[in-house]
């Protein structure tokens, strides 16, 4: 391999690793704002009660 090659090859390692982190990363949120959507909206209905 070339100088060329490992240097495309770190990029593509890279590259891939860091849109893994991200895709993990907005999983969680993802969980973390259900979970806080749901909160809101079971606590407003006990707030105003069920049928508003």
């Amino acid at each position: 391999m070339t100088k060329k090659d490992h240097a495309l090859t770190f990029i593509f390692i890279f590259v891939v690793t860091l849109g893994y982190f991200g895709w993990f990363m907005a999983e969680l949120d993802n969980e973390l704002l259900q979970q806080e959507l749901a909160s809101l909206k079971y606590n407003s209905s006990e707030i105003r009660g069920p049928h508003k």
